[in-house]
């Protein structure tokens, strides 16, 4: 006999043996499961199979004779029901003859469900700016395989949702059923503007002819949302002349919302022309010659000559006054603007003094106004007064300073000088007294020369 075929024999008489040397705790079996998932509604059978068919002996073990057993005691498989979500036990039994051993184990079974909700309808949802938030829960509509629809549990998650700005955003659906599965479904939120913008009337009813035209003076356009809406207008009829027109406006914000407004304006004009003098004020000499008033026509307004000047005056140029020039200008549509020149009319001329100087004998009798002539240029009866002198009715050489004043003011001296002829009494006095002396000196002569002979 060869060592393979006694190793054999060996091998043989040891398995024969095996059983003998097992110990009494330690198991032989495998059980598959401890508990086993069966999906909702499922047939039973087929997990049935796989529990039972998943109980055997451990490797270097055999039987012929093993078996398991998996209704006994009251564990049936027939009160196992899959439409019910709960946990059901079965007692599985393994027998190992051979070796003397058995084992029991119970095997859970839970009906579980695992299928998560269907989306039965959905809809895209409208949100309009400044309106109510959605309902959102009303936009879908869900079952599921175990759940009553109107126990499912719908999360609804908006955060990526700009409910002030128009666009279009994801909001998340999360639908959950009684056994936590979920299904998640994303759908689209048109947020939207559908307010049109508002137009309102200001209160300018009227423009002035030739200013510029600006569609804010006469209307105030204001939208919820569009801080810069497109403004469009037309106008009917002529704003370059007086009269009344129609002023159509449209305004459209970015979501095309449009508005409508109509106005009527009238074109006025009410600006006075323009004229302006040179000068306001003006003096002249009296007895000029009359004036150009039109000389003193500065500007004049837009499409406006110098002769549509209306000048009104009453200067008297032979009279020392002060006169009042008006000027008028009106344009077509009966504007009106008046300027005034102011004419003093003045006489700047001084009067005229003659005298000649004159030589009088000091006996004679002098009115020292007299042979005094005065003349002027515009005053009558002029009056001469005596400004100053020293005139005495004496021997000597005197002046006499004449004034006189005319009517406007004007003042003139004219210097005169008067001559006296004769002897002054202190002449006179002096004389005598010389003579005196003479008379004394001769006669003293006399004497002494007489008496001077009679002595010879």
């Amino acid at each position: 006999m060869g060592d393979s075929m006694r190793k054999m024999i060996i091998l043989l008489l040891g398995l024969l043996f095996l059983p003998l040397n097992i110990k009494a705790s330690e198991s032989i079996f495998i059980f598959g499961y401890d508990y086993i998932e069966v999906p909702y509604k499922a047939d039973l059978n087929p997990y049935f199979d796989l529990v039972y068919n998943s109980i055997r002996l451990k490797d270097g073990y055999f039987d012929p004779n093993f078996r398991v057993e998996d209704e006994n005691d009251g564990y049936f498989k027939s009160v196992i029901n899959s439409n019910r979500l709960r946990t059901y036990k079965l007692k599985y039994k393994a027998y190992a003859p051979k070796y003397y051993k058995e084992e029991t184990r119970f095997v859970e079974f839970r009906i579980v469900d695992k299928e998560p909700p269907i989306i039965t309808h959905s809809e895209e949802i409208i949100y309009l700016l400044e309106g109510v938030k959605p309902n959102y829960e009303t936009y879908i509509t869900a079952s599921d395989n175990e759940t009553l629809s109107k126990d499912l549990k719908i999360e609804v998650n908006d955060f990526n949702v700009d409910y002030k700005n128009i666009g279009t955003y994801e909001v998340i659906y999360t639908i959950i059923d009684n056994s936590n599965n979920r299904t998640i479904h994303i759908e689209n939120v048109h947020v939207l503007d559908k307010i049109k913008p508002i137009i309102i009337e200001t209160e300018l009813n009227k423009i002035q002819l030739g200013e510029p035209f600006y569609i804010e003076d006469h209307f105030i356009v204001t939208d919820n949302y569009d801080k810069h809406p497109h403004v469009s207008y037309e106008i009917l009829g002529d704003i370059n002349d007086v009269g009344y027109i129609t002023i159509n406006v449209t305004v459209t914000d970015k979501s095309g919302n449009t508005s409508n407004s109509s106005k009527r304006v009238l074109i006025v004009d009410e600006i006075l022309p323009t004229l302006i003098l040179t000068k306001s004020k003006i003096e002249i000499d009296v007895l000029s010659e009359p004036l150009d008033l039109t000389l003193f026509i500065g500007e004049i307004g837009k499409n406006l000559m110098v002769e549509d000047v209306i000048i009104i005056e009453d200067i008297l140029y032979d009279k020392v006054g002060v006169y009042e020039v008006i000027y008028l200008l009106k344009d077509r549509h009966g504007n009106k603007t008046t300027e005034k020149l102011t004419v003093k009319v003045l006489d700047k001329e001084a009067p005229v003094i003659k005298a000649e100087d004159i030589v009088i004998d000091i006996e004679d009798e002098i009115d020292l106004k007299t042979g005094v002539y005065v003349e002027d240029n515009y005053s009558k009866n002029l009056k001469v007064n005596i400004y100053e002198t020293n005139f005495k009715q004496e021997p000597g050489t005197y002046y006499v300073i004449y004034e006189v004043i005319d009517e406007a003011g004007n003042h003139t001296y004219h210097k005169r000088i008067i001559t006296v002829r004769g002897k002054t009494k202190s002449q006179e006095i002096y004389l005598f007294a010389v003579g005196v002396v003479v008379v004394l000196s001769l006669g003293a002569l006399g004497i002494f020369l007489y008496k001077k002979r009679k002595t010879i």
